[in-house]
């Protein structure tokens, strides 16, 4: 949070400065990293003379922070100058990192589809595709995108809500139908059915408010989960770096036929409700799509630094953990969505809908737990889903109990991780199920041992056999997409193994 706010000082302070200069194009993030063109006398963009204003105004901006340092407790002058690293640190980092890659990329694919297109008309067609990707990224507010990468606080709290909207005509002041993105692409789906106000309101349609709509390639593996995601809307899976997407690049297994073609979601701005199949009283069930429900950790760039709570468990904590949430449809076919914008009625049109999945990106506090193989401890293959996601529910009923945490605030994935060129083995990442993260998973890894004795009994439950589980220990509803998957007694087994060595 400081880090963003010192940023924040840093930057509107140099907004200031180029204002001053004469400039009063600063609002979008085209114009603040690009070049123009278009214009008959091109200049330098701003961000191209940052360095050089905090050189020469350096004493203006140290003082400005000194002056914030104060009010914080903190006037060590080697922090202020930190603070200053940090903020053209940040600012290179999403320049180099995202910007200018992608505005490249969206460049360059645009005149090689110029080149062809006097041949070819999907040539004409990718060209203005790709236009529209380059200019939606240049035209986004430059405050929206910085806040959106973390360089500046982002002050909107939910940070991603989307509404169901209802039918002109049944629109009430009282009723307004929101969720949290995360769980809205699974109860806002088009066919799924919700009840409030004693009515039964169904989801048609897909809504995206902005002309061009942004999907993105992935592919997540079926034997060890691995996620694979393309940099940015309009680029390959492949995305340059050599992956071969017909192999999973971690445990080498192939996808199955159903799985061959790579996958693609989009994110909604919000959903519309059937006009003609809304507003009826409630009976006592409800329409529930078998829509498949997913999620993965997105693979970082660097590797985290591990620390050891055991001999056989070493974990990492990051502040800066990305999931990927999708809602592939129903059996994992998708959804027909004709990718539209604009608040465009995206009703089923076989001629120009796409088979994509709903999905959300969310940033948030996440603890890796790796667990080692030791004399005496058996380390199951990870292959075994069935052991991982069992050992992951314990986990994380036992920190619900253990540490007072609302269940629904915390939540796991499996991450398989390369060790070496030839091995692999399954990584469980925990989670703050909450945008940005609470510090949930930082207590979880503070108090690992009081979590373990928990998750212990949770899986000595009397009430199930050890070859199942039951809603008294492993079971719940947010992670009943697994349920035949979850069986306590190799866990038990494991846990009555492991806790000795803490």
């Amino acid at each position: 949070i400081q880090r963003r706010h010192t940023n924040a000082i840093l930057f509107s302070l140099f907004l200031r400065y180029r204002m001053m200069a004469g400039h009063n194009n600063l609002d979008r993030a085209g114009s603040f990293f690009d070049e123009y063109p278009e214009s008959e006398h091109p200049f330098d963009p701003h961000y191209a003379v940052m360095a050089k204003w905090i050189e020469l105004r350096h004493d203006e901006v140290y003082d400005q922070l000194a002056e914030y340092g104060q009010a914080l407790g903190s006037t060590d002058p080697a922090a202020i100058e930190g603070w200053i690293a940090a903020f053209e640190y940040d600012m290179q980092a999403v320049y180099t990192e995202h910007y200018r890659v992608v505005a490249d990329y969206y460049y360059q694919e645009i005149k090689k589809a110029q080149e062809e297109r006097t041949a070819r008309r999907e040539a004409r067609d990718r060209e203005e595709r790709y236009e529209r990707l380059w200019q939606r990224l240049r035209g986004e507010f430059l405050i929206d995108y910085l806040s959106s990468r973390g360089v500046l606080p982002s002050y909107s709290f939910p940070l991603y809500t989307v509404e169901l909207m209802l039918p002109y005509e049944r629109r009430t002041e009282h009723l307004r139908l929101q969720r949290d993105l995360s769980d809205a692409i699974r109860e806002y789906a088009p066919g799924s059915e919700v009840v409030a106000d004693k009515r039964i309101w169904r989801s048609g349609s897909v809504v995206f408010l902005k002309e061009t709509v942004r999907d993105r390639e992935y592919r997540i593996c079926e034997q060890c989960r691995h996620l694979q995601i393309s940099r940015e809307a309009g680029f390959p899976l492949d995305d340059g770096l050599g992956q071969n997407i017909g192999t999973c690049p971690v445990c080498g297994s192939a996808p199955s036929r159903r799985r061959r073609e790579v996958s693609r979601f989009v994110i909604p701005d919000g959903f519309r409700a059937d006009p003609n199949k809304s507003g009826q009283p409630a009976k006592q069930y409800v329409r529930t799509e078998p829509n498949v429900m997913r999620s993965a950790l997105i693979p970082g760039q660097e590797e985290l630094d591990e620390e050891p709570l055991s001999d056989s468990v070493y974990c990492s904590y990051d502040r800066a953990g990305r999931l990927l949430y999708v809602n592939e449809g129903t059996f994992g076919r998708g959804f027909e969505i004709p990718l539209r914008g604009g608040l465009a009625e995206n009703e089923p049109d076989k001629t120009q809908s796409h088979r994509v999945s709903l999905g959300h990106i969310q940033e948030t506090d996440t603890l890796h737990l790796r667990f080692a193989l030791v004399p005496g401890l058996a380390l199951p293959s990870p292959a075994d889903t069935s052991f991982w996601l069992s050992l992951m529910a314990a986990l994380i009923q036992g920190a619900s109990h253990s540490l007072q945490i609302e269940r629904r605030d915390i939540d796991g994935v499996l991450y398989p991780r390369r060790f070496d060129g030839s091995t692999w083995g399954q990584t469980i990442v925990l989670y703050d199920d909450v945008p940005g993260g609470a510090g949930h998973v930082r207590q979880i890894r503070d108090h690992f041992e009081k979590v373990l004795q928990e998750a212990f009994r949770v899986v000595s439950c009397p009430d199930c056999g050890p070859e199942t589980s039951c809603y008294h220990c492993l079971r719940d509803y947010s992670n009943q997409t697994y349920h035949s998957l979850l069986r306590r007694g190799p866990v038990w087994e494991f846990l009555h193994t492991l806790l000795p060595g803490f």
